[in-house]
């Protein structure tokens, strides 16, 4: 008997080629995708492991001060695989091992350590046990996991749904051959084992070829952009894929309770009720009175052909809800996807944030050495190296000023978390508040270009006329809001300050010089800086004589070049440094290489971002077809029978767009607040970390509305098609479809 019952299974999935189809499609999708979420997760956390190992090396534990006797003991202990040791010669001619050693196990390196150290100093490589997830401090595998949680959460929803509307349409297309085999003496237990057959049968094809199309995608993927990846991590390591049988494991074991509950909670359902009902499908449609009246003015509105749309809502509203919950969660899905993405970019590249320039020279290390005509006849050279298109150089001189507490903006003093005013506990009113004011001296050319790019007059503003341009903003992470924040100093566009040098001592030789300071939103392009703190002001280098402060008070000379091949320029001025003696103490950064690594962190991130949509697109896709599809084919002999009495071609494909647009309404109607919330919690979570405004993706609120309606006319033109060729007398006949 139980071979009866798989053969009548099997009959039916070839029957239905195109929903068994669709349903194999959707399952190898979505074990494609779990799988590359876990692979992506475990190859990312060994290529981040491999870059420790290249920087730090890959011990475990180090024992330090030890003896040879000590060293030979460690290395016959059979829970080590390796160790390294490192001599150091004493001023005595003795010679106090370090040993470095390597366990097989790393989750029992401290249980190792306690027991074997003795009397021995001993430390663990923490920042490589962190990545392996036995360190104390794992919280960076917890946001790693969360995120492949969220994500694999995200996907089960659209398979979930896929595959347990495939199964619900199944059973109830196969209700009638059910009622007659339990009519016959087959148990209702007997034929949930044939529903759950389906399932095992359907999992047997999606599953593997699923985690295979996992692991080859997400592995052509790592192999394509080997190249981005190989400078993401220290120790050029490129992230390459690493396949972990326990995340195939979870993978299939996902796919696999996917499919089985899918499959069991609708087989229950249909099988609780008895052979006769099940039969006539009097579960399927409910009719009470006065549930299928429609309104005069939906007659008006949409004629005979909207009205009979509406009374089909109303009489299957089983079919109906499931159709409209299929689009509902696609439409949430897909948006809730390109928000997720719209946002890990935005602040991805806030982090990232920009520079103003290519390269970049000044003080590397300890204190700078050469005077300033020497620094400057250097960058006159560099200036003119091959590329170059534009240079600055500044130097700042760290100064203090006071102004009434009144000055400053509400919003600063409310959340200022100290280090820029100190204010009085006087109060407020008619308090003098001590500011830490920079004051840059940039090249006089920097300082004009910035000075027309502000609208103020070079005439004007110097420090001969004791009015200078400024930036006062303070950004840092505010723990009440729990977010970076950017605020205003002042809550007026100007200032006007006595200001004299920090470290100098009070009286005649240093007097304070009053300066009004006109506030601007950014300070010059090529000094760009990615964060402020406090009041920046800004002077032509060529006044620096007219501010009397102590030489020794000022910083280095800096200096920063946009360049048309920073490459080539930065070997260039390499050359020029190496012939002064800037080679040593100073430094030459190349600030368009650490951005073009930024940049192709940003590509990464893209990159991913749009294969889940587009994998999380095609299974919504699947979910759509596979329910309109199907429920169009079960109303077979409703359709043929409006056919026998005389609804028109024209009548009919009328209806049938009245159906399309009200299912991609009322997907619309629910999916489209419903994914606005969904947008608001995102940005909420992003917003933890880095300040960025709340945006709707509109775009993919538009590609998602105008797909739903798209999607749904596609597929009732594909299922409507057949049954309109249909012999009339034949699908009234037809009692098994």
């Amino acid at each position: 008997m139980k071979n009866i019952f798989h053969k009548i299974t099997w009959q039916s999935l070839k029957k239905n080629r195109a929903r068994t189809i669709v349903t194999i499609i959707g399952v190898i999708l979505s074990a494609a995708m779990i799988t590359a979420v876990t692979t992506f997760i475990a190859s990312l956390q060994n290529s981040l492991i491999q870059a420790e190992i290249a920087v730090s090396g890959g011990w475990h534990v180090k024992f330090t001060d030890v003896d040879p006797a000590f060293i030979a003991k460690i290395t016959a202990d059979k829970e080590v695989e390796s160790v390294a040791t490192v001599k150091t010669e004493n001023s005595d001619n003795s010679s106090g091992y370090d040993a470095l050693v390597t366990l097989k196990s790393p989750g029992k390196v401290y249980r190792y350590a306690e027991k074997t150290a003795g009397g021995a100093s001993y430390e663990y490589n923490r920042a490589l046990l962190r990545l392996y997830g036995v360190s104390a401090n794992d919280g960076y595998n917890r946001v790693l996991y969360s995120l492949g949680g969220i994500l694999i959460a995200l996907i089960m929803v659209g398979s979930v749904l896929l595959i347990y509307n495939s199964f619900a349409i199944s059973v109830s297309e196969r209700s009638r051959q059910f009622g007659i085999l339990v009519s016959v003496g087959a148990t209702k237990k007997q034929l949930r084992k044939s529903v759950l057959f389906e399932g095992v049968c359907i999992g047997a094809i999606g599953i593997p070829l699923g985690i295979a199309a996992g692991i080859g995608g997400i592995g052509v993927t790592l192999h394509l952009i080997s190249d981005i990846t190989k400078y993401m991590f220290s120790g050029a390591v490129p992230l390459t894929l690493s396949l972990s049988w326990p995340s195939i494991a979870v993978a299939a074991a996902v796919s696999a309770a996917t499919i089985l509950i899918s499959a069991y909670i609708p087989a229950r359902r249909a099988f609780s009720q008895s052979a006769i009902d099940i039969i006539r499908q009097s579960g399927d449609v409910k009719i009470k009175a006065n549930e299928v009246r429609t309104s005069k003015l939906a007659g008006l509105l949409f004629g005979l052909e909207g009205t009979l749309a509406l009374k089909n809502f109303k009489r299957s509203r089983k079919r109906y809800r499931s159709t409209v919950i299929s689009l509902f969660v696609s439409v949430t899905l897909f948006i809730a996807a390109s928000a997720f993405g719209m946002y890990i970019r935005q602040g991805t590249e806030m982090t990232i944030g920009d520079y103003g320039f290519d390269l970049a020279f000044g003080v590397s290390q300890g204190s700078y050495h050469l005077g300033d005509e020497e620094l400057l006849r250097l960058y006159d050279r560099m200036n003119g190296a091959s590329g170059v298109t534009a240079g600055a150089y500044t130097t700042s001189l760290p100064c203090v000023g006071y102004v009434s507490a009144s000055e400053f903006s509400e919003e600063f003093l409310q959340n200022e978390v100290g280090g820029i005013v100190e204010i009085p506990d006087g109060g407020r009113e008619n308090s003098a508040a001590r500011v830490h004011v920079t004051l840059r001296f940039v090249d006089d050319a920097t300082y004009g270009k910035y000075l027309d790019a502000l609208g103020l007059s070079a005439a004007e503003y110097g420090v001969e006329n004791g009015k200078l341009p400024a930036v006062a903003k303070k950004t840092g992470y505010d723990s009440d809001l729990q977010r970076t924040v950017a605020l205003d100093v002042f809550q007026n566009s100007s200032v006007t300050m006595p200001v004299t040098p920090a470290s100098a001592p009070a009286g005649d030789a240093y007097p304070a010089m009053d300066i009004t300071f006109t506030f601007a939103a950014e300070i010059p392009d090529i000094l760009f800086q990615t964060y402020y703190y406090g009041v920046t002001a800004f002077a032509p280098y060529s006044a620096k004589s007219l501010f009397p402060a102590p030489e020794e008070d000022y910083s280095g000379i800096t200096m920063n070049f946009s360049s048309a091949d920073p490459w080539e320029s930065a070997a260039e001025m390499q050359a020029l440094i190496a012939e002064t003696d800037a080679e040593s103490g100073y430094a030459l950064y190349n600030a368009a290489e650490a951005l073009a690594q930024n940049r192709n962190i940003l590509l990464v991130i893209n990159i991913f971002t749009y294969g889940f949509v587009i994998l999380i697109s095609l299974i919504t896709v699947a979910n759509v077809f596979n329910t309109v599809s199907t429920g169009i084919k079960l109303r077979r002999r409703e359709l043929a029978m409006l056919r026998s009495v005389g609804m028109s071609s024209r009548g009919f494909a009328r209806m049938m767009s009245f159906e399309c647009l009200f299912y991609g309404l009322k997907a619309l109607l629910y999916g489209l607040p419903a994914s606005a919330g969904i947008t608001y919690l995102i940005y909420r979570a992003v917003l933890g970390g880095v300040d960025v405004p709340f945006t709707l993706p509109w775009r993919g609120i538009a590609v998602s509305a105008g797909g739903v309606f798209l999607i749904v006319f596609v597929t009732m033109i594909y299922a409507v098609r057949g049954i309109k060729n249909a012999n009339v007398i034949e699908a009234l006949r037809d009692e098994l479809s």
